[in-house]
């Protein structure tokens, strides 16, 4: 499906979190944990896509299960386990180019959402370190719903509770799967990769 939207019916705009408007990058996680390839290598397959992450995610599972498993699986400590996930946390610095695109989305007068797949946990470490949540007119986080993206059921969600037109929202995710998901409920999508990219892809919007 082409990477394409009507910017004549846009009305909103919806953004994912991880790796669009807060920095999530797998492979500078596992270097920050350990300069070993072969561990680097096990604790991405292992732990951060491993499907208990997804769990994690969806609510189903919760930080400290989840530590225990890892630290089971990969044969380390709870405590190791435990600064892994703190490691991650801090990994989600800002995107300024996002948020430069954000702000200026925001003077042209489109509100902006926000549906994230995330643990509750990292989560309210996010609210508590950043300020900038008030941007957003609704915000759905995937660990308090027991539902993840790509199911249909997390979108309809966030147009059920804001009562948002399908086919007037613009969602922006760096998951491709993701952004399937979204097209296949109604909802106008493209890929993002990186904050200068998405600017060229918003440009009708900016100068609309």
């Amino acid at each position: 499906m082409p990477d394409k939207y009507d910017p004549e019916t846009v009305r909103n705009v919806v953004f994912d979190l991880g790796g669009v408007v807060l920095n999530w990058d797998v492979d500078a996680i596992v270097r920050m944990i350990t300069d070993d390839p072969v561990a680097q290598q096990r604790i991405k397959e292992d732990v951060l896509l491993h499907p208990d992450w997804l769990e994690l995610d969806r609510g189903t599972c919760t930080e400290e299960e989840a530590i225990e498993r890892f630290a089971q699986r990969i044969d380390k400590s709870v405590e190791a386990m435990t600064d892994m996930m703190r490691t991650a946390d801090l990994s989600m610095t800002v995107k300024e180019g996002t948020m430069a695109l954000m702000e200026e989305l925001t003077a042209q007068g489109y509100p902006l959402y926000c549906l994230s797949n995330m643990p509750v946990e990292r989560w309210a470490y996010l609210l508590d370190t950043y300020d900038f949540w008030d941007m957003f007119e609704g915000i759905v986080i995937s660990g308090y719903l027991k539902m993840v993206k790509p199911e249909p059921e997390i979108y309809h969600h966030l147009i059920d509770t804001y009562d948002l037109v399908p086919e007037s929202c613009l969602f922006l995710d760096d998951a491709f799967h993701n952004v399937t998901g979204a097209r296949a409920v109604g909802l106008q999508s493209i890929l993002f990769t990186t904050p200068e990219a998405g600017r060229t892809a918003l440009t009708p919007l900016l100068e609309g």
